[in-house]
């Protein structure tokens, strides 16, 4: 296979397949990942093999059966997957599967935290011990500095190093760990701000044959540092808030126009996929508050939803529980602003990704409401239907049209029937007692 060929992309590739399958406690990736480790631990890597190129032979134990002459990964492979960061995205991978206590999950995101920092960019860190508590078992204090001393030395690519922190930056927020996610911001800021970065530094793994797309992947990664630091300012402007709904739905609302305006410009400069998923899982984020019956009216929700659908429709996405969310709660939107057509559309493709059939019995109850919303004006031929027609009708409109004539004429034209007998002349003059 050529040098800059398609084996490039296996080494990163491995990482991330490594890292997942040891979140999910799969034995071949924990056999793996060990046996990497092993061979950086030591002080001569290739000393482990007769050939710094050819694989290990060793026995292993399958589906309960030892096993030997079971293939290992080279000394080059382990040593290659190391500096792509295999041990921080493991850990990463367990952190966000992990049901521990939350001290000891910040435990584990300092550490990483002070691992993925290199000392002139220490400064965000100087308080870690104020984050992280004191251990007061001795044996685990011994074990954690056992493990820093192994891998504060490990040098990561920068690009790697950003990658990493950008991500420890949204477990860290998502687990309202605020200290650990602005550090991470601030080391990324750092690295970025760094005279000696070059073009080469935001070289990247999935196109590393276009060097055309150097500049498109610093600006890729710089958009991804935004989002994180958006979603972080908007998650502690509105903390002190949350008992205060029209000044937290405000401070929102101002958070999700910018990141709309920033996901659009972002557009223009051509982002890598990854970074376009991003930018629409934080306008998500920032939008959940907003989707409040009276809230999500505003016309800024719909338009930021369906730039959310479409973002996620051009890099063809295949998260499709999101892209399923976001074209049901557009759906519901788009029905409150009497666009009936349009949200019948939009749920007819939020079907189409429902995959799981997680979100199906809510979606087929919206879409009965919107056919009998969309039928107003005909009556049904069942009494109930009639009745559930009228509640629709009922929704959709202002509080401040629901005068009492109104709501008579509503009643004479639901209730008429056309057999023109007394009983349905008298159901369409039944009055409405005004409540005034």
């Amino acid at each position: 296979m050529a040098v800059g060929g398609p084996a490039r992309h296996l080494p990163n590739n491995m990482v991330h397949l490594l890292a997942k399958a040891s979140g999910a406690n799969m034995p071949s990736a924990e056999r793996d990942i060990s046996w990497a480790l092993g061979v950086c631990g030591k002080s001569d890597p290739d000393a482990v093999e007769t050939n710094s190129l050819g694989p290990m032979k060793s026995s292993a134990t399958i589906d309960g059966t030892k096993k030997d002459n079971a293939v290992q990964m080279s000394g080059r492979l382990a040593q290659t997957l190391i500096t792509l960061g295999l041990f921080p995205a493991s850990k990463l991978a367990k952190l966000r599967v992990s049901n521990k206590e939350t001290t000891d999950q910040l435990n584990d995101m300092c550490r990483l935290l002070r691992m993925l920092s290199r000392s002139e960019d220490a400064g965000p860190i100087t308080a870690m011990g104020e984050l992280a508590g004191v251990i007061e078992n001795e044996g685990e204090q011994t074990a954690v500095i056992a493990e820093g001393d192994v891998w504060e030395g490990q040098v990561y690519e920068p690009s790697v190093t950003l990658q990493l922190l950008l991500d420890l930056g949204h477990l860290a927020l998502g687990r309202q760990v605020f200290g650990i996610c602005d550090a991470c911001v601030r080391v990324s800021e750092q690295i970025l701000s760094q005279e000696s970065i070059t073009a080469s530094l935001f070289h990247s793994i999935q196109t590393p044959n276009l060097p055309a797309n150097f500049l498109h992947n610093r600006e890729s990664t710089e958009f991804q540092l935004d989002m994180l630091a958006l979603r972080l300012k908007s998650v502690r402007d509105s903390f002190p808030f949350q008992r205060k709904p029209e000044k937290f739905i405000a401070i929102h609302r101002q958070a999700m126009l910018q990141c709309q305006k920033r996901l659009e410009r972002g557009l223009k400069q051509k982002l890598n996929s990854e970074a376009v998923h991003i930018g629409c899982v934080t306008l998500w984020h920032l939008c959940l508050p907003l989707f409040q019956r009276p809230e999500r009216r505003n016309q800024g929700v719909r338009k930021s939803l369906q730039l959310i659908v479409n973002c996620l429709e051009e890099i063809r996405s295949l998260h499709y529980r999101m892209r399923c969310e976001a074209h049901w709660m557009l759906a519901q939107c788009l029905a409150d602003a009497e666009q009936i057509p349009q949200a019948l559309a939009q749920l007819e493709k939020a079907f189409e990704f429902d995959d799981t059939g997680e979100f199906g019995e809510g979606m087929i109850h919206l879409y009965n409401r919107l056919q009998l919303r969309a039928n107003l004006y005909e009556v049904p031929t069942r009494p109930e239907d009639a009745a559930r027609q009228i509640l629709e009708h009922m929704l959709s409109i202002n509080s401040s049209d629901c005068s009492t004539r109104k709501l008579n004429q509503l009643f004479k034209t639901s209730f008429h029937l056309d057999t023109g007998n007394d009983q349905g002349e008298k159901l369409g003059e039944i009055p409405v007692v005004s409540s005034n």
